[in-house]
């Protein structure tokens, strides 16, 4: 009798976000295939933060209790997209913490760095640092949630006025806790509460999807220099299949004209967070000298027989297309080349002996599973391993630059956001002439 009148007086507010929740759950329990090298019992995991159900009054409590129990698998892959709608809070249309006037974070060293704060509200370092090492702090949690940049698009959102609890690691590893208060003022419509202005750790840059694209003119562009060609790609994601011929096209076109010129190219990636496979081996075809071999590791293609385990290794060979661009290339990454992209880069590394320039990249190189949820909301992660022709994979691992040009806190802490972020771009492009001048001799 008292579980019947427990049950009884559950919500139906509650009674959907636990529906959501188990759907999570299980999709991560089932079809995630990494959930095997985490260090984490998901069962008693998922116990633990579905008795917290219950208590989330707001729908922005609940979606960062989601975000909080997916952020334990510390995967840039997995995210979560939510209707605009469901941030409703009788009414209120939320605000986010990076819509702070001077609140910047950056992505720096593979970690997520603050590198501006609103006017006197920075937090008071440790007294035992110097100056440089009082600047930047990574952020480490958020209300005490791991701090992915794929789940920070959740977690930044918020009730307005509402607090958030920022726990922040400095530069000799000592943790210290800052609150921030989300804007007070309410945005006038949805659409302004869905901006970002963070510096390329929204969660759709995070997917490949960047902000504030009209079309796919927009997702890449082609600069001709005195002594190189530049294609720089800012993604392979796009909204529909009209969209994802013109960006083939555009592309293509753009790699014609460099054949042209005949002159060595700089194919530019970074921020580049991945979207549709085929336009990226597309580009590849377009510089292999020889056919190039892929595997794709899906868990759903597996099978038991007897006592035995058996899986399919759906493989695949990238034959060149002519006409192949025939000089050297030097390709740009970062530590946001991420899915595609990053495959792009590897493919290019093995398969016309392209020159890697930058920072380690994502290690987001999983085919990537989409799983409706029951409030309208998409669950996305990694769901299979793809592999090159040695076998290896680029999740966790990512793709290793021939020539590191490396960002750093200090460089940002000496020189400010901006003029550090140009430094590094300079620098980068830098190394890239000089690496295709001397492969060219």
């Amino acid at each position: 009798m008292l579980v019947a009148t427990a049950c009884s007086t559950v919500s139906g507010d509650t009674k959907q976000r636990l529906a959501v929740f188990d759907t999570v759950r299980d999709a991560i329990a089932t079809d995630y295939p990494f959930l095997g090298r985490k260090a984490l019992d998901w069962a008693e995991l998922s116990k633990q933060y579905r008795s917290a159900v219950g208590l989330a009054k707001h729908p922005s409590e609940f979606y960062h209790l989601l975000a909080g129990l997916l952020a334990e698998l510390d995967d840039r892959h997995v995210s979560l997209e939510i209707p605009p709608d469901n941030w409703l809070d009788d009414g209120v249309v939320p605000r986010r913490l990076d819509e702070l006037d001077g609140f910047r974070i950056a992505f720096i060293e593979g970690r997520v760095h603050v590198t501006a704060w609103p006017d006197g509200r920075a937090p008071i370092p440790p007294d035992h640092l110097d100056a440089a090492g009082a600047r930047i702090p990574e952020l480490v949690e958020i209300d005490r949630y791991r701090a992915v940049p794929s789940l920070l698009d959740v977690h930044f959102r918020g009730t307005p006025g509402a607090p958030a609890a920022l726990t922040l690691r400095w530069r000799d590893g000592t943790l210290s806790r800052h609150v921030l208060a989300r804007p007070s003022t309410p945005p006038t419509h949805l659409a302004e509460a869905s901006s970002s202005r963070t510096s390329g750790l929204h969660a759709h840059a995070v997917l490949g999807i960047p902000s504030n694209v009209a079309s796919a003119a927009d997702l890449y562009e082609f600069v001709e220099e005195a002594d190189f060609s530049l294609l720089r790609i800012r993604s392979f994601a796009t909204p529909n299949d009209t969209e994802r011929d013109q960006l083939a096209a555009g592309l293509d076109r753009a790699i014609d004209r460099a054949i042209e010129r005949d002159e060595p190219m700089i194919i530019d990636l970074r921020g580049n967070g991945g979207g549709l496979l085929g336009l990226s081996l597309g580009v590849c075809r377009r510089f292999l000298t020889e056919p190039l071999a892929i595997a794709f590791d899906e868990p759903d293609r597996s099978w038991l027989l007897g006592l035995f385990t058996f899986e399919t290794l759906v493989s695949q060979t990238i034959e060149p297309r002519q006409p192949v661009f025939p000089r050297r290339v030097a390709v740009l990454v970062d530590a946001l080349t991420a899915s595609a992209a990053e495959l792009l880069a590897r493919g290019l590394q093995d398969g016309a002996h392209a020159i890697l320039i930058g920072e380690r990249s994502a290690g987001l190189g999983a085919s990537r599973k989409e799983v409706p949820l029951p409030d309208g909301s998409v669950l996305r992660f990694g769901a299979g391993d793809i592999l090159d022709s040695r076998g290896n994979t680029l999740q966790d691992r990512g793709v290793l630059p021939d020539i590191p040009v490396r960002r750093t806190t200090t460089r940002f802490a000496e020189l400010g956001w901006q003029r550090a972020q140009h430094e590094w771009n300079r620098r980068c492009y830098d190394a890239a002439r000089e690496a295709l001048r001397k492969s060219e001799r």
